[in-house]
């Protein structure tokens, strides 16, 4: 909706230009409090770190410098010589050149990638698209053979044989199976709501209730993005964190206590 600017330095001015200007090759200067333009190697940083939360999913701001990596092909968290496209700058200043920008960068090859990533059917949708294949051929079938059975035994003309057998053919497709399942997956819609989830689709509900392991990190993109201790064992003893209590003279839960902190 808006185009953020970008500071550079062209013909040896400093320069507001909006981002989606910038070209390869363009000196940038970054502050803290603003969004990376484009994506930069950083020339000159001065006690700079950039929150790549959009990027990388690591929630902390990760510390940047200028100097040189000599491994290829790094992983971009490791790659900390370079600012980012829409990543942000929480503290410090730095003085960069472009070198990716718009669909050239990181994050516009992972706009680019989910754009033209394929819609994948559910689990149901394949189920229900091979059921009707197989209704489908069965009522072929069974007009077909009821057509024939009734042309040899009975005296009726053929058109009244054939309307017989197409009739017979309609009848056994389930025209209410669609209303079925939507009831269905409404119903498990209103139970997960119950919970305080809320499915924006119905197919979500049923892809969900196919899923038999579900991977994730710390770092909030499912999760809170915090960690907390539920219970305490101590000296073989499992309590509440709420019942654990500190004491300053006994040696064993200092250690305990100290041990915590330092992992």
């Amino acid at each position: 909706m808006t185009i953020p600017l970008a500071v550079v330095k062209r013909d040896g001015d400093i320069i507001e230009v909006p981002a989606n200007e910038l070209v390869v090759g363009d000196i940038v200067v970054l502050e803290a409090g603003k969004y990376i333009p484009a994506d930069i190697r950083i020339l000159e940083a001065n006690n700079l770190f950039i929150d790549e939360a959009a990027l990388t999913g690591e929630s902390v701001p990760v510390e940047k410098n200028s100097h040189i990596l000599k491994k290829e092909k790094l992983v971009l968290a490791d790659q900390t010589n370079m600012a980012f496209m829409s990543t942000f700058i929480t503290n410090g200043r730095a003085v960069g050149i472009v070198v990716a920008n718009a669909v050239n960068s990181e994050i516009g090859k992972i706009a680019a990638g989910v754009i033209s990533a394929k819609q994948e059917k559910t689990p149901l949708q394949i189920r229900l698209t091979k059921l009707t294949k197989i209704v489908s051929i069965f009522a072929v079938l069974l007009a077909i053979f009821v057509f024939v059975f009734f042309l040899l035994t009975d005296e009726n003309s053929w058109p009244i044989n054939l309307m017989t057998s197409v009739t017979i053919a309609i009848a056994v497709i389930p025209e209410s199976l669609i209303v079925i399942v939507s009831v269905i997956l409404s119903l498990s819609v209103k139970r997960m709501a119950r919970v305080n989830v809320i499915v924006k689709k119905l197919d979500a509900v049923e892809t969900l209730g196919s899923v038999n392991v579900i991977c994730s990190d710390k770092t909030g993109t499912l999760t809170q993005n915090k960690m907390t201790v539920k219970e305490v064992i101590f000296n073989n003893e499992t309590m509440k964190e709420s019942d654990f209590q500190f004491e300053t003279d006994n040696r064993a839960a200092f250690h305990f206590i100290n041990c915590l902190t330092l992992l």
